[in-house]
Formats: C-alpha cells, sequence, structure tokens
C-alpha cells in the first residue's frame, strides 16, 4: 500500500506546492485529498491552514485520461528556440514479422477512435458541476457555474463577483490548480479521454491580452537595447500564444526555460550574448 503524507498552509495551493517540493515530483503524481481549505479566521486571530493527504503515484508512460499531460506534451513542441528546425525523421523499414501484427492493427485503433469520438453524456457532465461546486464550497466560497460542451470537449466557468480574486489566485495559481483537479476527476469518473477547461469569469481570456502587450513592449525593449528580458509563471498555453505572436518578427527570437509546468519565456536578440575570446597565451604558436 502507498504511503500517505499529510502538508499544510495557508490555502490549498501553497499545501499542494509545498507536498510537491518536500516529495520532488509533479503535481501530475500526486493523488490529492483535501481534509480543509483552512480559514483567514477574523482580524488575523484563530487562523487555520489548509491541509490536504497525498499518495504518490507512479504515472503510466500514456495517460489518456490526463488532458493535462496532452497539453504540456503540445507545449513542449513551442518551448525550442524557434529557429531551430528539425529534421524529419526517416521511418525504420518494417521487418517482415510486423506484417503479422497488421490485421489486428486497424481493429485496436478504430476501436480507441470510437472511444474518443464517443460524445460526453449528460450524467458525465452533471456529476463533474457537482464535483466543481462541491470544492469551491469546501473552499468557503459560492460561484454560480456556466457549462458549455462540444464532442469531448468541456468549459466550466465560475461566476463570482464576490470571490473572483480568491477563486483565481496571483497569477491564476488557484484557478490552474482547481482545474487540475477537476481534470483528475474527469479522469477517473468519465470513460474517455475529456479535454476539460475551467475558467473564472472572463480571466483568462483578460490575463492572455495582459501577457500579449506586455510581450510585445518587452520585444520592443530587446529591440533597443539587446538586453534579454523574461515573462515569469507562464502556463502551457500561455506560453504558446507567446511564441506564436513573436514568431513572425525576425529581430527576436522567444523560448522557454524552467521546470515544471509553469515556465518563464525569454524575449531576446539572435547572437546578442558575448562569445568568448582565446586567451593569447592560449593560442599556438606559429
Amino acid at each position: 500500500m502507498s504511503a500517505i503524507y499529510d502538508f499544510y498552509g495557508k490555502n490549498v495551493t501553497e499545501a499542494i506546492e509545498n507536498a510537491r517540493q518536500e516529495l520532488g515530483v509533479e503535481h501530475e503524481q500526486l493523488d490529492i485529498d483535501i481534509v480543509t481549505t483552512g480559514s483567514a479566521g477574523i482580524f488575523g486571530f484563530a487562523k487555520k491552514d489548509a491541509h490536504i493527504r497525498v499518495v504518490v503515484k507512479q504515472q503510466p508512460k500514456e495517460d489518456v485520461h490526463d488532458p493535462y499531460g496532452v497539453s504540456d506534451i503540445f507545449a513542449d513542441s513551442l518551448d525550442t528556440d524557434k529557429t531551430n528546425e528539425k529534421s524529419r525523421e526517416k521511418k525504420p523499414a518494417a521487418s517482415p514479422r510486423a506484417k503479422s501484427d497488421s490485421v489486428t492493427q486497424p481493429v485496436v485503433s478504430a476501436a480507441k477512435d470510437q472511444i474518443a469520438e464517443k460524445e460526453l453524456q449528460a450524467a458525465e457532465v452533471e456529476l463533474l458541476e457537482k464535483e466543481l461546486v462541491e470544492i469551491v464550497r469546501l473552499m468557503g466560497f459560492t460561484a454560480a457555474v456556466t457549462t458549455t460542451v462540444s464532442g469531448r470537449n468541456i468549459e466550466f466557468v465560475l461566476q463570482s463577483s464576490e470571490h473572483e480574486a480568491e477563486l483565481t489566485g496571483e497569477e491564476g495559481r488557484v484557478l490552474d490548480s482547481l482545474q487540475y483537479l477537476l481534470r483528475k476527476i474527469a479522469g477517473r469518473k468519465v470513460d474517455g479521454s475529456v479535454r476539460l477547461n475551467l475558467d473564472v469569469g472572463d480571466y483568462r481570456a483578460r490575463r492572455l491580452a495582459e501577457m500579449k502587450v506586455l510581450a510585445t513592449e518587452l520585444a520592443e525593449q530587446v529591440r533597443q537595447d539587446g538586453k534579454t528580458q523574461a515573462i515569469p509563471a507562464l502556463s502551457p498555453a500561455e506560453r504558446r500564444e507567446i511564441h506564436i505572436l513573436l514568431q513572425g518578427d525576425d529581430e527576436i527570437r522567444s523560448r522557454s526555460v524552467g521546470d515544471g509546468i509553469f515556465k518563464k519565456v525569454l524575449i531576446y536578440k539572435p547572437g546578442s550574448g558575448r562569445r568568448g575570446r582565446r586567451s593569447p597565451r592560449n593560442r599556438k604558436s606559429a
């Protein structure tokens, strides 16, 4: 049986981050149970920390129930320097024995496609919506939920004028944590893969617009003084949009650096760094 660990923090997000740092794993490898969401108390008194209980899980190599992993894989394809072009790899010639497997392969692929194309059932959508409302309630907040479903895509939008700041958190970290938890629930309780997104009002659209303005301003600054600039803590979707925004500029390059899901985007001029010079004493005499 896997070991169970308890972690605490000022809020659920901090508790999850403490667990990730202490255990040295990513969020995807944690099975999280929220015991208490914590309380700010009254006038700073009677504060209660958030309490979570986690189990470290061994992630499978391919988890079709984890849309977050799919997003990260997609984002990684854009996290390299825009100037680097990958050569297309040649496929190895099929061995004679591979022909014997060709009979069953189309059947397996067809079965997977059939599951992937199956639309979400109303009961599945309702279940996820109830889970979201319950999580928000455990956090001590109330919010209306607007649901949009298209095929295997589902979007939940929380509407709460009183608690929007608390539900989004600094740089959207609380919102991203809620989205992550809801995706894990969908992976367990819904058959087939689900692409699930969560928003609070129009927060994500507003933040992305702000990040694009910032990226444009930093790119202009780099163009003028040649000094590298950085935008910190961007999600895979945000990094993708920033790279697309800057890819048409021949004078500017961008690339993502860092570990984990949230990475910074560097904006720089190609070849702007100092080139190393060989010391005269290291040169060979003619």
